[in-house]
């Protein structure tokens, strides 16, 4: 080596260069797995809101409720829609 003293010039541009490079590709890998993980959270909660609207359309589909008329032995006598929240069934005697 002719001019020994050089090395500590170019020894800390090249640990610089090299840690700087490493800090790159590593926010490049953090970046791309935050998006992932928000693209998951989203779908996420897609899937929970779709599932908690088809439990609201089923409820729907099922919220109409029924008056029935019964005679003695049981046998359906009248329908209709019941205007109450519950269940109102009569036996005719």
């Amino acid at each position: 080596m002719e001019k020994p003293y050089l090395a500590a010039f170019f020894l800390p541009i090249l640990v610089f260069i090299s840690i700087g490079l490493m800090n790159l590709v590593t926010a490049t890998l953090v970046e791309n797995a935050m998006k992932t993980a928000a693209m998951e959270a989203e779908e996420e909660r897609l899937k929970l809101k779709k599932k908690i609207k088809g439990a609201r359309d089923l409820d729907h589909d099922f919220g109409t409720i029924f008056e029935c008329s019964f005679d003695k032995a049981l046998q359906l006598v009248s329908s209709q829609p019941c205007p109450k929240l519950w269940f109102c069934g009569n036996l005719h005697t």
